[in-house]
């Protein structure tokens, strides 16, 4: 396989693994560089076809180098088990063994196309999933990790009666509790929601498509907003408003999307954060290989109001193809993101096993690269994370 290093690379070696009769462990203390941890998502048999839609059974772990090349660890792949295989998945590292900050534990969430009900689960704890959520099912939902990184926080999607929803829960896995939250201020799905500053207190939605029962048709999304203090919305209940902000310069809709922080100029200054909104399906249900940019000054507490309010979207390097359903996750401090998977329409269309990054040296230079390494096979939507340096990955408690 092409930019494929096997298991007896050094880069895989540095892991130890040990399996127990129901969880597996990755201990990690001793790698100085994060990992990427690609999972969940779809496939299509045959040569990936468009015959039928299956849900991954795998969990591939890649080595990120300091220059940010990956090394795929092909031994430390994993067989998912039926609790993990969902459709239009989303997820997260949260914290987990009462708050232990090096103890991480990537969590994901979702429903299927062929059975109603949402759960949430530990990736690789066996057995039961940790929550069978008692509310709305969700499709094409989105999630971020709240309260200091110990909460799920999801938000919109479409049900299994096909309704799109505004709704979203916050969950916690180690007390088992689901807990409503303020509501999103439209209907959506295959939108994006990051979040913002350090430990997430505030956080940015944008795009996503919707269904208006008036017109008789599909809506995308160009809207963006702001919403501020998730951890005292969830400790107090209080439930403030969405901060409207920019709309997008194109509509769009299953996106990809991150959060990068970079030198503010040339002279390194200042330290921004920079939205990223990248190809998707546009207004007109056409792939795009359009990327776009928010910036914003970053504070103590992330992006607040006056810097939210004031900034504008431009445009940005676009995508070396046209891709949507991709999944994306920041490494090296926020300082690369990394997209993998989705479905291409350039040249054809197909699922993609390929991994592009974006990196910014500062705000007036950033660009796409293309990985030598390739996903083992190609998925829609997959779940995208990074494990960071000297940090604990373990799968159950």
């Amino acid at each position: 396989m092409v930019g494929l290093v096997s298991s007896s690379s050094p880069h895989c070696q540095k892991k130890n693994i040990l399996r127990h009769k129901v969880y597996l462990h990755f201990f990690l203390d001793d790698l100085e560089n994060s990992m990427l941890i690609v999972t969940s998502g779809e496939l299509f048999p045959d040569n990936y076809k468009w015959i039928k839609w299956i849900s991954s059974y795998r969990t591939e772990l890649f080595w990120i180098s300091s220059n940010g090349s990956l090394f795929h660890c092909p031994s430390r792949a994993r067989e998912l088990d039926p609790n993990e295989r969902f459709t239009t998945p989303s997820g997260s590292l949260l914290h987990s063994g009462g708050g232990d900050k090096s103890n991480l534990t990537p969590v994901i969430c979702g429903s299927h196309y062929y059975f109603c009900g949402s759960k949430c689960t530990r990736l690789g704890k066996s057995g039961q999933p940790d929550l069978i959520l008692t509310g709305d099912d969700r499709l094409s939902a989105a999630s971020i990790a709240i309260r200091q990184g110990m909460a799920l926080w999801l938000t919109g999607g479409v049900s299994c009666q096909n309704n799109y929803l505004d709704t979203t829960v916050v969950i916690d896995l180690d007390s088992k509790e689901e807990q409503e939250f303020l509501r999103l201020p439209t209907k959506l799905a295959g939108h994006c929601l990051e979040p913002l500053g350090n430990g997430g207190k505030s956080a940015i939605l944008h795009g996503g498509d919707r269904y208006e029962d008036v017109d008789f048709e599909w809506i995308v999304e160009a809207r963006s907003w702001l919403i501020e203090d998730l951890d005292r919305e969830v400790d107090s209940g209080h439930h403030s408003s969405w901060l409207p902000l920019d709309s997008m310069l194109m509509e769009r809709t299953q996106h990809t999307c991150g959060v990068l922080k970079v030198n503010g100029g040339i002279d390194g200054s200042s330290i921004v954060e920079i939205v990223v909104a990248a190809g998707g399906f546009n207004g007109l249900w056409d792939a795009t290989d359009s990327v776009e940019f928010l910036i914003l000054e970053e504070t103590d507490d992330g992006a607040g109001q006056s810097s939210a309010s004031a900034a504008r979207w431009s445009e940005g390097p676009t995508l070396p193809v046209l891709l949507t359903n991709a999944g994306s996750a920041t490494a090296d401090n926020q300082a690369r993101m990394f997209v993998a998977g989705g479905f291409t329409d350039s040249p054809v269309q197909e699922l993609s096993r390929e991994v592009f990054s974006l990196h910014c040296d500062n705000v007036l230079s950033c660009y796409w690269s293309k990985n030598d390494v390739e996903l083992p096979a190609a998925l829609y939507r997959p779940v995208v994370m990074v494990l960071p340096p000297f940090s604990a990955y373990s799968s159950g408690r």
